[in-house]
């Protein structure tokens, strides 16, 4: 029975020191990157371009939580992906490491042609 305390007691123990810990978002590697001007379901504007947001595409804010495209912030540094019908599917708003990381990928909207 002491063999099964401290068992239970240290599985307690490590879930309730990595409870605050997050695992590392990904972003494809088929993003890209631009700079997000506003939401007007169902469109989006991304750097001067406008698109049209995909049935079902998905926000995540910076703390990779899903948010409804109605109550997402309407500017900052995204980088999004397309659908097969060339609509855009998701969209992850950046923190300033993201920011940095995906410069060193090369991939900005400059890359899609419209």
């Amino acid at each position: 029975m002491n063999l099964l305390r401290r068992l239970v007691f240290a599985t307690v123990v490590v879930f309730a020191t990595t409870g605050g810990a997050h695992a590392q978002r990904v972003i494809p590697e088929t993003a890209f990157v631009g700079d997000l001007e506003g939401i007007v379901v169902p469109e989006i504007r991304i750097s001067g371009k406008r698109f049209r947001l995909a049935p079902g595409s998905k926000f995540r804010d910076r703390d990779n939580r899903i948010v409804v495209p109605v109550s997402a912030p309407q500017s900052g540094r995204i980088a999004f992906n397309f659908d097969l019908m060339g609509q855009v599917w998701g969209i992850w708003l950046l923190t300033p490491t993201e920011i940095e990381l995906m410069k060193a990928r090369g991939r900005d909207i400059k890359d899609v042609i419209r």
